[in-house]
């Protein structure tokens, strides 16, 4: 039986289809390598770089072509055609592409979240021959890696999402950017989060305060007025007056600049409407007060009160 063609001493073989070129940045950016390759023909075609004009880049190598060029915004825009001639075509064959800087869209160029809930932003690159990176920057200009645990970053060729964990207004809200660059140019898109807070819940009033006999328990019962969601109470405690060996009480004020609130129960069940305290000093006299919360919005406190002896013969104080 006689050889395959293409082993024939002398033979002239079409190479398959047309050329194949693409593009692809060294690390860093730093240059970039157009290759363009025609497999298949006897002998191999001739191929060689031109710019969209026509204008012939490098010079002409057998089988394949390799043309390096230093990373500049310049090329950006910029058409690139590979071409090839083969002795059994006519006219020469030709790929061409255009290199482009990246472009990044948003589905939503403004977000709005409630206080200590989770938000995504999402950024989209467009398509182009030169692959990016896309990098998040958050509202401090800072890069998101650097906060793993405020942050989660979800991410494929074409896309990213950056998760902002449990939101909080004073220090999330603003300008977040996200950026991509590749060897001939960058972008970067701004994502305005604002995040508000949930309305203000109804006021208190405290209907019933009172200590056990032996001051060591207090009960304590309130009312809501006016309307608004809410989602749980927070019960306070400062210290009102407290026994002093020299003068039997003092108040606590003149001995303290500003007597802080302690929060002695917190997330009451918005149902709820009284709580029990224990474990308090006898000797000390307690000022109480609280507030209805509606997720991480505070209510205005309630009266503050010091709450009267269980038994109606002590004198409340």
């Amino acid at each position: 039986p006689s050889a395959p063609s293409h082993l024939i001493c002398g033979c002239t073989v079409l190479p398959q289809g047309a050329p194949r070129c693409f593009a692809v940045a060294t690390r860093n950016n730093e240059y970039l390598m157009l290759s363009c390759g025609w497999e298949g023909g006897l002998p191999r075609a001739l191929l060689w770089w031109s710019a969209g004009d026509g204008t012939v880049l490098g010079s002409s190598e057998e089988a394949a072509n390799i043309l390096v060029l230093k990373s500049s915004g310049a090329y950006s825009g910029k058409e690139f055609v590979c071409r090839g001639k083969h002795p059994l075509t006519l006219q020469s064959q030709q790929c061409r592409f255009k290199l482009e800087a990246p472009v990044l869209v948003t589905q939503r160029s403004v977000v709005s979240v409630f206080e200590g809930s989770d938000v995504q932003l999402t950024c989209i690159l467009k398509a182009t021959y030169l692959a990016s990176e896309i990098i998040w920057y958050n509202n401090q200009n800072q890069n998101v890696w650097d906060a793993p645990q405020k942050y989660l970053l979800q991410r494929e060729a074409a896309w990213s999402n950056l998760t902002v964990r449990e939101t909080d207004g004073n220090r999330d809200e603003g300008e977040y950017w996200c950026a991509a660059t590749n060897a001939v140019g960058g972008a970067q898109i701004p994502i305005t989060l604002n995040v508000k807070k949930y309305p203000s819940p109804p006021n208190v009033t405290i209907s019933k305060l009172l200590y056990s006999r032996q001051r060591t328990e207090v009960e304590l019962e309130w009312m809501t007025r006016g309307s608004g969601d809410l989602t749980g109470f927070i019960v306070e405690r400062q210290v009102a007056r407290k026994s002093s060996p020299s003068s039997g009480t003092y108040p606590v004020g003149k001995q303290d600049r500003a007597p802080s609130w302690e929060t002695v129960a917190g997330q009451i069940n918005p149902d709820v409407r009284g709580h029990k305290l224990s474990g308090l000093d006898p000797a000390t006299l307690y000022a109480f007060r609280i507030m209805a919360v509606n997720h991480r919005t505070m209510g205005y406190p309630s009266e503050v009160k010091t709450p009267g002896k269980e038994t109606p013969a002590q004198p409340q104080q």
